[in-house]
């Protein structure tokens, strides 16, 4: 009986700790999709639970589409993979492939008509911010 009570109060207790929110943060260069120039940003991860948000912050930044939506991270040895689900149905679908060892990136966007993710080829000089 004793070791059942032990066993139940330890699962209580994983169940009752609440987990640690991870925050993540790179540089990133984002273009105004107007003129079209580079502007420094930053991009953040945040991950809960489970549950993953990024959003694309600058200052003077009125894009819809750069807010903070849900995603989903992969994570391999080199790199972190984050899908953007779109703000607004006229965004387009974004994900960035980061190296894990912080050297870089790049951001990808889904074409419809081939149904594949290109590379944009714009840089992005996605580094960590430390």
């Amino acid at each position: 009986m004793n070791k059942v009570f032990v066993l139940l109060a330890a699962l209580a207790s994983l169940v009752a700790t609440p987990t640690v929110a991870q925050t993540q943060t790179w540089n990133i260069t984002v273009y105004d999709p107007r003129e079209h120039r580079p502007w420094h940003a930053t991009l953040i991860l945040k991950e809960k639970d489970g549950a993953a948000t990024v959003e694309t912050l600058r200052p003077g930044m009125t894009d819809p589409c750069v807010r903070a939506t849900k995603a989903t991270v992969e994570r391999t040895d080199t790199t972190i993979t984050i899908t953007k689900e779109p703000y607004l149905r006229d965004c387009r679908p974004v994900r960035y492939i980061i190296k894990a060892d912080g050297t870089g990136g790049k951001a990808q966007f889904w074409e419809a008509a081939s149904s594949t993710w290109v590379d944009d080829p714009r840089e992005r000089n996605l580094t960590p911010i430390k």
